[in-house]
């Protein structure tokens, strides 16, 4: 009898535990999806879909939509769009004060270079769509070093005209899309043919393209990138700026959609969504956002065997806006070519503490006439990612 009510006790303090468990994992579940939002719609995805340009009848929109696809830095999608009221193929281009990075790019070199990578975008839509985007740049004046707000705010970039010219092609705009990955590349070679055409795609004249791959090179820039990282990874004020663009939760996506994720570095959307729910409830400090930072990036530039640089004669707004341009044919080519692209310019943001190893690059890698003013891994994974951040049409528009 003795032993009877022993086992019986067990069997209830089994089942009671039991329920203890399955009661706390469906309160951790609730938490984590509510905290997340992973079940929320969503809409920062909205831009990726192939037809979405057609939910607008206005060109000037069907072309910004394909704009939007462009990569710009820290993916902070600083362009601002005008609508001309008297003349209806006709926008002007803003940088948004709102988004900028103070630390990393405080003359807004970076931004301006992302506003030329999003016309070649637009150029690229507008074609196949049939159009041709004419640009006339700083047709009111250049924006300054050091600019104010309000010049930031009232300096139109680049003024876009839309001319009526040709027939849909539908091939263009299927090469228009994708998203960066920040991940290891395979170890395989690129074509000859393939590193000519990228090389031909400078047509810039005070522009220098080059492609670094011979194992000295790639042994000594690779060096110099990861110390790059690593004193960015060190540096307060630059990881506490890349801090509040990061999104985490749907909720936040959705309400900024520009900024990082962690869409680029391929996690499980399991492992995703507990790093995020982590992430929102458990604030870290930014040494250890610096150390995660470091790991990534260094690993991902230690496994590439090929590195773009491009260089100028000159760091005119002009320069920055060809520069951006030329960065955005290349980010096309790679992308309809099957290859991928992450930039890694940490040693060329212009804060204090990075500028020994500006000079040690550009010493080593410049031929005295010109300065670097991009780098960035070309390669190719066999991983799909999920799509990024990305405003709408309407989100951009004035």
């Amino acid at each position: 009898f003795k032993m009877k009510n022993e086992k019986s006790w067990r069997t209830r303090m089994f089942i009671v535990g039991m329920k203890v468990l399955i009661t706390l994992v469906v309160v951790v579940t609730i938490t984590l999806i509510a905290v997340t939002g992973v079940y929320v719609p969503k809409t920062y995805k909205n831009v990726y879909e192939n037809d979405y340009y057609m939910n607008y009848d206005d060109i000037r929109s069907q072309v910004v939509a394909f704009g939007l696809l462009a990569p710009s830095s820290h993916n902070m999608q600083s362009w601002r769009v005008v609508y001309d009221k008297s003349n209806e193929n006709k926008m002007d281009v803003y940088l948004d004060s709102d988004r900028t990075l103070s630390v990393v790019d405080s003359n807004y070199n970076q931004l301006i270079i992302s506003v030329g990578t999003f016309i070649a975008y637009i150029e690229k839509g507008a074609e196949g769509l049939g159009y041709k985007a004419d640009v006339e740049y700083f047709k009111d004046g250049v924006l300054p070093d050091s600019p104010s707000i309000e010049e930031i705010q009232n300096t139109v970039i680049a003024s876009v005209t839309l001319t009526k010219e040709g027939e849909f092609a539908s091939e263009h705009l299927d090469s228009i899309g994708g998203s960066t990955k920040r991940l290891p590349y395979l170890d395989t070679e690129l074509s000859d043919d393939v590193m000519n055409k990228l090389v031909s795609l400078n047509d810039f004249t005070n522009l220098d393209f080059n492609i670094i791959s011979e194992e000295n090179e790639l042994t000594l820039l690779k060096d110099i990138l990861i110390s790059g990282v690593d004193v960015e990874s060190k540096h307060e004020a630059a990881m506490m700026e890349t801090s509040k663009v990061m999104r985490y939760t749907t909720y936040q996506k959705n309400k900024n959609p520009y900024g990082l994720s962690l869409h680029s570095d391929n996690p499980s959307v399991f492992s995703r969504t507990i790093t995020e729910f982590l992430a929102t409830v458990f604030k870290q400090p930014w040494e250890k956002d610096g150390e995660f930072w470091y790991q990534r990036d260094s690993q991902n530039i230690e496994q590439t065997n090929y590195f773009g640089m491009i260089l100028s004669n000159t760091n005119t707004r002009f320069d920055q806006i060809n520069i951006g341009l030329l960065y955005g044919k290349i980010s096309l080519f790679v992308q309809s070519n099957n290859l991928d692209i992450q930039p890694t310019h940490q040693v060329l943001q212009d804060y204090t503490e990075m500028a020994e190893l500006n000079g040690q690059i550009n010493d080593n890698f410049n031929d005295n006439e010109h300065s670097i003013q991009m780098v960035f891994r070309i390669g190719e994974t066999d991983v799909s990612i999920p799509v990024g951040l990305r405003f709408d049409v309407e989100n951009i528009i004035e």
